[in-house]
């Protein structure tokens, strides 16, 4: 489509001065339209280097994820090789409806005598169904706070060579 537009008096110095203006209009009516956003190398500028905080902060919220993800396998990875360990059994296996995954509880008796109760990570399905209640399981805490447990899914122990108890 080819075609003039009228601009107001007022506008015209300001289009002369940024050299680029977008065009709006209809593809079914081409006749109507008007002036967009005035496009100028200040904007342009303005646009990457919004780009590019945006990206930058995309890359500091990937890092400091990756970083708090590190710093609890790290502590998983102590509690597995300096926690007090006990052998219990699986409890309660919970699925959510209609979910993919779940976790599977067990309770054992910690070193100032009292019962706590712990879970698993979150696991498949497929996974969970190697964990029927009544199977044995070994978990490891932290004998200065109990709360903190982790049973050994993954085999964490055996790769540690920790002896396993009875």
């Amino acid at each position: 489509y080819r075609g003039t537009y009228k601009i107001s008096g007022s506008d015209e110095a300001t289009l002369r001065a940024a050299g680029k203006v977008n065009m709006v209009y209809d593809v079914r009516n081409p006749k109507i339209a008007q002036v967009s956003t005035i496009v100028g190398a200040s904007n342009e500028a303005l646009l990457a280097y919004a780009t590019l905080a945006a990206c930058l902060g995309a890359i500091v919220y990937a890092l400091w994820r990756l970083l708090h993800q590190w710093r609890k396998i790290a502590a998983i990875e102590k509690l597995f090789a300096q926690g007090t360990l006990v052998k219990t059994e699986v409890r309660e296996v919970a699925v959510p409806k209609g979910s993919e995954t779940g976790r599977f509880t067990y309770a054992f008796r910690g070193t100032n005598g009292r019962w706590f109760e712990g879970s698993s990570p979150e696991l498949t399905i497929e996974l969970l169904n190697q964990w029927p209640v009544g199977r044995a399981v070994v978990a490891a805490f932290d004998p200065g706070e109990p709360r903190t447990t982790e049973p050994d899914v993954f085999g964490v122990l055996a790769s540690l060579k920790r002896p396993i108890p009875n």
